[in-house]
């Protein structure tokens, strides 16, 4: 699991809900894939350049994120051939576990597709990236070659897509919203 790496934040729910289905997962003789905690408390880790490093390591890994990321998620899953599926944070347990029992290492499961506008393209993904770095947004014109109102459209436009107001919002969203009723701790 890529939660004990240390550029990932630890989440007990996670690691505990991760456990459990790599338990189901060996019982079943299936292979056990690596599960990413793919949440806003991690979102320094999830971003491309840093994301990419590791993702070069997958073989078979399994990205559970939350509602807010799951379109950078998504993102990924296209980019990157390690990640063999992508499941919300909400989604149950169960149905979890049926989807990866038909999973051979190397095989890759069916998404839904998100509409045309929710999704985010890699160049979004580093926009994202670079707007949560404190890039300023006139280097970015030029480094694009756009003007800077275009810029803000992106920001914005990125911004709607991830369901927050500004993209610095998600360095705000709680960190691990565990527990009973809590995102991470229903589905996983």
């Amino acid at each position: 699991m890529l939660e004990s790496n240390e550029w990932m934040r630890a989440n007990p729910y996670f690691t505990h809900g991760a456990q459990a289905l790599a338990r189901e997962l060996e019982r079943a003789g299936r292979p056990v894939p690596q599960f990413v905690n793919f949440s806003a408390g991690n979102i320094e880790a999830l971003l491309p350049s840093r994301f990419m490093r590791a993702a070069c390591r997958f073989e078979h890994a399994v990205l559970i994120a939350d509602a807010h990321l799951y379109p950078l998620a998504l993102c990924y899953y296209r980019e990157f051939r390690g990640i063999a599926g992508v499941f919300r944070s909400d989604t149950p347990r169960q149905l979890i576990m049926s989807t990866l029992r038909h999973l051979r290492p190397g095989d890759r499961m069916a998404l839904p597709a998100l509409p045309r506008e929710a999704g985010i393209s890699y160049k979004e993904a580093f926009i994202l990236e670079e707007a949560l770095s404190g890039v300023p947004i006139g280097l970015l014109a030029r480094y694009y070659r756009r003007e800077v109102k275009t810029l803000y459209g992106w920001r914005k436009g990125i911004a709607k897509k991830l369901a927050v107001r500004q993209l610095n919002h998600l360095l705000l969203l709680p960190s691990a919203r565990c527990g009973p009723g809590g995102e991470a701790g229903a589905g996983v």
